[in-house]
């Protein structure tokens, strides 16, 4: 067993560092960048900082989320501010105003995301919990001006994006934000920060069948409808 070193005393502002470098990971994996393997990663940095202030009061954890979905929408739709002041026809200040508003708002996802995950962790509960239920609800309840996903990132990535079918654009999100957790889990054990994740590599039998049943059932469907939709798209031989 391995010691728990995240209530090690941290700089005041590296929660805060933290939570801003993991929205621009998030900007810069997301679609339109065509960088998507960095989303596989992207959360960690956030994930690390409310790791570390859980114990603080739940405003700063909502901060910290907070912070880290304000630069992660700045950046994600920055061409909004572009739009605003070419078919609305207002000046800049008051497109700066709309476009501000616009990422504050989005960005209180992550900021719910953050109290969602001090509160779970408080009781013990593993990182998976904290993360994975909450973020697929209030991507599934928050109100937005247009759909938004985490998953949005895989659509240029046809096998990846066809498990879509199995569950919709939330589970592009729950496949993006598993992968998240699995790197943090590994890399808090790498720092010696909590007992190595063998329930999370190696299962015990059945669930280690029914794992790779799963995953080998996503993997081929999803590789059959690709080719499927290949074949329909190619044109015929004669």
């Amino acid at each position: 067993m391995r010691a728990d070193n995240t209530k090690a005393s941290s700089p005041p502002l590296l929660p805060y560092a933290l939570a801003a470098f993991g929205g621009v990971l998030m900007f810069v994996g997301w679609a339109g960048f065509g960088v998507w393997p960095l989303e596989l990663v992207a959360l960690l940095p956030l994930f690390a900082a409310l790791e570390l202030v859980r114990t603080q009061t739940l405003s700063t954890s909502l901060r910290v989320g907070w912070i880290c979905g304000i630069v992660a929408i700045a950046g994600g739709y920055h061409w909004m501010l572009e739009f605003t002041q070419t078919f609305s026809g207002f000046g800049l200040l008051p497109s700066l105003l709309i476009f501000g508003v616009f990422c504050v708002w989005l960005g209180l996802q992550f900021g719910l995301q953050g109290v969602f995950y001090a509160l779970i962790r408080r009781r013990g509960w593993s990182v998976a919990w904290a993360v994975l239920p909450p973020f697929l609800l209030l991507e599934w309840i928050y109100p937005k001006l247009f759909p938004v996903y985490l998953g949005n990132t895989l659509v240029h990535e046809p096998l990846l994006a066809q498990t879509a079918e199995l569950g919709g654009p939330l589970m592009l999100t729950l496949v993006v934000g598993a992968t998240n957790v699995a790197g943090f889990e590994l890399l808090r054990w790498w720092r010696e920060q909590r007992s190595a994740p063998v329930a999370v590599v190696r299962p015990g039998p059945s669930q280690s069948t029914s794992l790779s049943s799963a995953a080998g059932s996503v993997i081929s469907r999803s590789g059959w409808k690709a080719a499927n939709l290949i074949r329909t798209m190619m044109p015929c031989s004669k």
